[in-house]
């Protein structure tokens, strides 16, 4: 018997937690569990849904009070998010009716789906993807974590993220990728599109074009390697709300004089990596991202932060290079050490390849998510 689930998600743009769920509904479906996507009118997350031919509905209501919120709110916003809540919680309780799970998968949603399903009797579940950096937001993760039924974290260090007594009602599950997909482009037709001369090492970075990502640090790592010939570094992303920013890296990109490619959005990622020699990841505020998996399913060393569960994904001198939080000079080190070595690269790559193969398999992470569905719903 199919297990239904209404997955519910504000974001209008297609960003790692939208990939993680878009990517784990074809697998479910192989497992007898069919989701239904739950998204406001106007967004990208749903176009792509539908295109696979996924179910989808609309919802209506607009967003609330972000998780990542600082907490500097007026008393007239949180009225308003407050109504705003209310209603959610009333149509999502409506939907949830012909469903067996409510899911919560975006930040911004969890407290209420939890909430939404307790009043409507549906079991739910929220999906935590990243680490979260304020009080106001670990205060609603910790609440969405009591009210709901089960909770599900990408990795260690987004559940010990939400504190100590809090964590012990998460269980990790991380996330997986598509190992080997089909591929689209030839590697050296994206060389030559990206403009990377015969020999040049090819860096790539795959991010959100956003102030949490720290673009701005990979490009001051590359400051000293200014006067270090045969390389090149293209940068796959948009961003989500941030234009003035964007705009600024791409002034600072430019300063580079073709070197540095800001390539914005790009439905190539897998063709990109393989074409590429290395994966650069500055964020700061992360939970276990998929760039990275992907890099090392396609043979690439990493250099990232030793930030959230980015260590348990790369092994540091074994599978890429981490340098500690904010540490600029520590990442154009390791940048630069990656780039003078085709053995230490093909090294690493090999090591990393064989890492995700046997711990980031999309098909074990969609077997532990139907096990856990079926036993929040007592389908086990």
């Amino acid at each position: 018997m199919t297990l239904r689930v209404l997955a519910v998600d504000r974001a209008v743009g297609l960003w790692g937690a939208q990939i993680v769920l878009l990517q784990l509904a074809g697998p479910l479906a192989e497992r007898g569990i069919e989701v239904t996507l739950a998204t406001p009118p106007q967004s990208d997350f749903a176009d792509a849904w539908r295109a696979r031919g996924y179910p989808a509905t609309v919802l209506e209501t607009s967003p609330g009070v972000s998780p990542r919120s600082d907490g500097a709110l007026s008393l007239r916003a949180l009225a308003a998010l407050s109504t705003d809540a209310l209603r959610s919680i009333s149509q999502l309780a409506r939907l949830g009716r012909d469903f067996d799970l409510l899911h919560g998968n975006g930040h911004d949603v969890h407290l209420t789906v939890a909430a939404a399903g307790r009043l409507g009797r549906v079991p739910s579940v929220a999906h935590l993807h990243e680490e979260l950096p304020y009080r106001l937001g670990r205060t609603i993760r910790a609440s969405a974590v009591w009210v709901g039924n089960s909770s599900v974290a990408v990795s260690e260090a987004v559940r010990n993220n939400s504190g100590r007594l809090t964590r012990r009602r998460i269980e990790v599950i991380p996330n997986g990728v598509v190992v080997d997909p089909p591929v689209t482009t030839a590697a050296s037709k994206l060389r030559g599109e990206f403009g990377v001369a015969e020999g040049d090492v090819l860096v790539t970075a795959v991010t959100r074009l956003d102030p949490v990502k720290r673009v701005e640090d990979l490009l001051a790592a590359l400051e000293p390697l200014r006067e270090l010939p045969g390389w090149r570094v293209v940068i796959c992303g948009d961003t989500s709300s941030f234009p003035d920013y964007a705009a600024g890296l791409r002034r600072s990109a430019a300063t580079f004089d073709g070197r540095v490619l800001l390539a914005g959005r790009r439905e190539d990622i897998p063709d990109v990596l393989r074409a590429c020699d290395l994966l650069v990841h500055p964020g700061l505020v992360e939970g276990m991202p998929l760039g990275i998996m992907e890099a090392q399913a396609a043979g690439l060393p990493v250099v990232a932060y030793r930030v959230a569960g980015i260590p348990e994904v790369v092994v540091d001198g074994v599978t890429g290079l981490l340098a500690e939080p904010g540490d600029v000079g520590g990442l154009s080190a390791h940048l630069r050490r990656l780039i003078a070595s085709a053995t230490l690269r093909q090294t690493f790559g090999g090591a990393g390849r064989q890492r995700a193969l046997t711990h980031f398999n999309l098909a074990t992470q969609a077997d532990s998510y139907a096990a856990l569905a079926r036993r929040i719903t007592g389908r086990a």
